[in-house]
Protein backbone atom coordinates (compact mmCIF):
# COMPACT_ATOMS: atom_id res chain seq x y z
CA UNK A 1 0.00 0.00 0.00
CA UNK A 2 3.07 1.84 0.91
CA UNK A 3 4.60 1.80 -2.74
CA UNK A 4 1.26 2.62 -4.27
CA UNK A 5 0.76 5.98 -2.20
CA UNK A 6 4.66 6.97 -3.16
CA UNK A 7 4.15 6.32 -7.02
CA UNK A 8 0.94 8.26 -7.11
CA UNK A 9 2.69 11.36 -5.15
CA UNK A 10 5.22 11.38 -7.75
CA UNK A 11 3.06 10.81 -10.71
CA UNK A 12 0.83 13.38 -8.95
CA UNK A 13 3.70 16.15 -8.41
CA UNK A 14 5.54 15.55 -11.74
CA UNK A 15 2.17 16.53 -13.57
CA UNK A 16 1.53 19.63 -11.43
CA UNK A 17 5.50 20.59 -12.37
CA UNK A 18 4.63 20.70 -16.18
CA UNK A 19 0.65 21.85 -16.83
CA UNK A 20 -0.01 21.78 -20.14
CA UNK A 21 -4.14 22.59 -20.71
CA UNK A 22 -5.37 21.94 -24.01
CA UNK A 23 -5.80 25.81 -24.41
CA UNK A 24 -2.14 26.62 -23.82
CA UNK A 25 -1.62 23.95 -26.43
CA UNK A 26 -4.24 25.60 -28.96
CA UNK A 27 -2.36 28.98 -28.22
CA UNK A 28 1.32 27.81 -29.30
CA UNK A 29 0.04 25.62 -32.41
CA UNK A 30 -1.24 29.11 -33.23
CA UNK A 31 2.11 30.65 -32.89
CA UNK A 32 3.35 28.22 -34.75
CA UNK A 33 1.06 28.99 -37.83
CA UNK A 34 1.74 32.67 -37.44
CA UNK A 35 5.56 31.89 -38.33
CA UNK A 36 4.72 29.88 -41.37
CA UNK A 37 2.06 32.16 -43.05
CA UNK A 38 5.01 33.75 -44.97
CA UNK A 39 6.28 30.81 -46.29
CA UNK A 40 5.10 28.64 -49.04
CA UNK A 41 3.85 25.70 -47.78
CA UNK A 42 3.25 22.20 -50.03
CA UNK A 43 0.92 19.78 -49.04
CA UNK A 44 1.52 16.62 -50.97
CA UNK A 45 -1.16 14.27 -51.03
CA UNK A 46 -1.77 10.97 -53.15
CA UNK A 47 -3.11 12.85 -56.35
CA UNK A 48 -0.11 15.57 -56.20
CA UNK A 49 2.50 12.28 -55.62
CA UNK A 50 1.93 11.29 -59.14
CA UNK A 51 2.68 14.94 -60.05
CA UNK A 52 5.95 15.60 -58.42
CA UNK A 53 7.53 12.24 -59.37
CA UNK A 54 8.00 14.17 -62.81
CA UNK A 55 9.10 17.52 -61.81
CA UNK A 56 11.61 16.06 -59.70
CA UNK A 57 15.04 16.20 -61.25
CA UNK A 58 18.65 15.52 -59.95
CA UNK A 59 21.24 17.58 -59.87
CA UNK A 60 24.52 16.92 -60.56
CA UNK A 61 27.92 17.35 -62.58
CA UNK A 62 27.76 18.13 -66.29
CA UNK A 63 29.01 15.29 -68.18
CA UNK A 64 32.39 15.93 -69.82
CA UNK A 65 34.21 14.11 -72.84
CA UNK A 66 36.24 12.47 -69.78
CA UNK A 67 33.45 10.93 -67.59
CA UNK A 68 31.73 9.74 -70.85
CA UNK A 69 35.06 8.06 -71.69
CA UNK A 70 35.51 6.48 -67.92
CA UNK A 71 31.61 4.87 -67.71
CA UNK A 72 32.62 3.36 -71.18
CA UNK A 73 35.56 2.17 -69.50
CA UNK A 74 34.04 0.93 -66.80
CA UNK A 75 30.88 -0.89 -69.08
CA UNK A 76 33.78 -2.30 -70.57
CA UNK A 77 35.36 -3.53 -67.25
CA UNK A 78 31.81 -4.54 -65.75
CA UNK A 79 31.30 -6.77 -69.33
CA UNK A 80 34.92 -8.28 -68.84
CA UNK A 81 33.92 -8.87 -64.70
CA UNK A 82 30.92 -10.88 -65.97
CA UNK A 83 33.08 -13.33 -68.18
CA UNK A 84 35.65 -13.75 -65.74
CA UNK A 85 32.77 -14.37 -62.68
CA UNK A 86 30.88 -16.41 -65.33
CA UNK A 87 34.00 -18.50 -66.27
CA UNK A 88 35.39 -18.90 -63.01
CA UNK A 89 31.49 -20.56 -61.63
CA UNK A 90 32.03 -23.00 -64.96
CA UNK A 91 35.32 -23.99 -63.90
CA UNK A 92 34.04 -24.57 -60.35
CA UNK A 93 31.12 -26.57 -61.36
CA UNK A 94 33.01 -28.49 -64.16
CA UNK A 95 35.72 -29.48 -60.84
CA UNK A 96 32.65 -30.12 -58.82
CA UNK A 97 31.48 -32.57 -61.33
CA UNK A 98 34.52 -34.25 -61.75
CA UNK A 99 35.30 -34.63 -57.57
CA UNK A 100 31.37 -36.23 -57.25
CA UNK A 101 32.21 -38.59 -60.46
CA UNK A 102 35.50 -39.53 -58.36
CA UNK A 103 33.85 -39.81 -55.23
CA UNK A 104 31.10 -42.23 -56.88
CA UNK A 105 34.10 -44.04 -58.93
CA UNK A 106 35.38 -44.75 -55.37
CA UNK A 107 32.57 -45.76 -54.04
CA UNK A 108 32.00 -48.39 -56.72
CA UNK A 109 35.32 -49.45 -56.31
CA UNK A 110 34.85 -49.97 -52.48
CA UNK A 111 31.70 -52.06 -53.18
CA UNK A 112 33.12 -54.32 -55.27
CA UNK A 113 35.97 -55.44 -53.16
CA UNK A 114 33.78 -55.61 -50.45
CA UNK A 115 31.96 -58.22 -52.71
CA UNK A 116 35.11 -59.91 -54.06
CA UNK A 117 35.86 -59.75 -49.87
CA UNK A 118 33.14 -61.63 -48.77
CA UNK A 119 32.31 -63.75 -52.06
CA UNK A 120 35.80 -65.52 -52.03
CA UNK A 121 36.14 -69.27 -51.68
CA UNK A 122 39.78 -70.46 -52.00
CA UNK A 123 40.70 -73.00 -54.62
CA UNK A 124 43.41 -74.64 -51.78
CA UNK A 125 42.74 -75.23 -48.39
CA UNK A 126 45.73 -73.97 -47.01
CA UNK A 127 45.30 -71.82 -43.74
CA UNK A 128 48.09 -68.97 -44.48
CA UNK A 129 46.85 -68.31 -48.07
CA UNK A 130 43.05 -67.55 -47.19
CA UNK A 131 44.32 -65.17 -44.93
CA UNK A 132 46.89 -63.42 -47.13
CA UNK A 133 44.26 -62.94 -49.87
CA UNK A 134 41.71 -61.77 -47.76
CA UNK A 135 43.76 -59.36 -45.99
CA UNK A 136 45.17 -58.10 -49.70
CA UNK A 137 41.44 -57.41 -50.11
CA UNK A 138 41.20 -55.46 -46.91
CA UNK A 139 44.53 -53.54 -47.62
CA UNK A 140 42.83 -52.35 -50.67
CA UNK A 141 39.42 -51.49 -49.72
CA UNK A 142 41.21 -49.30 -46.52
CA UNK A 143 43.45 -47.30 -49.19
CA UNK A 144 40.27 -46.80 -51.16
CA UNK A 145 38.60 -45.81 -48.36
CA UNK A 146 41.25 -42.94 -47.48
CA UNK A 147 41.07 -41.71 -50.86
CA UNK A 148 37.35 -41.49 -50.54
CA UNK A 149 37.37 -39.50 -47.78
CA UNK A 150 39.60 -36.84 -49.07
CA UNK A 151 37.78 -37.18 -52.31
CA UNK A 152 34.35 -36.30 -50.33
CA UNK A 153 36.08 -33.31 -48.75
CA UNK A 154 37.27 -31.63 -51.75
CA UNK A 155 33.97 -31.99 -53.19
CA UNK A 156 32.29 -30.36 -50.22
CA UNK A 157 34.54 -27.57 -50.26
CA UNK A 158 33.60 -26.82 -53.76
CA UNK A 159 30.06 -27.55 -52.98
CA UNK A 160 30.54 -24.73 -50.29
CA UNK A 161 32.32 -22.40 -52.76
CA UNK A 162 29.86 -23.04 -55.03
CA UNK A 163 26.68 -21.57 -52.68
CA UNK A 164 28.95 -18.81 -51.56
CA UNK A 165 30.48 -17.36 -54.88
CA UNK A 166 27.34 -15.06 -55.37
CA UNK A 167 28.28 -13.56 -52.12
CA UNK A 168 32.24 -13.60 -53.30
CA UNK A 169 30.57 -11.81 -56.73
CA UNK A 170 28.82 -9.17 -54.22
CA UNK A 171 31.80 -8.03 -51.92
CA UNK A 172 33.98 -8.01 -54.97
CA UNK A 173 31.55 -5.32 -56.32
CA UNK A 174 30.26 -7.63 -59.14
CA UNK A 175 26.51 -8.84 -59.29
CA UNK A 176 25.14 -11.91 -57.60
CA UNK A 177 23.11 -12.64 -60.90
CA UNK A 178 26.11 -12.88 -62.73
CA UNK A 179 27.21 -16.50 -61.32
CA UNK A 180 22.90 -17.78 -60.68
Amino acid sequence: MRVLIIFATIFFLSSSLFPQSLAELAEKEKERREKLKGEKVEVITNNTLKNIKREISISGREETEESISETKGEEVDLKEREEYWRSYKAELEQKYKSAMEKVRKLENEISELYMDFYSFRPTSFRYGQIFYERGFFQNKIDELQVKLEIAKKEAEELRMELESLPDKVRKEGGYPGWVR
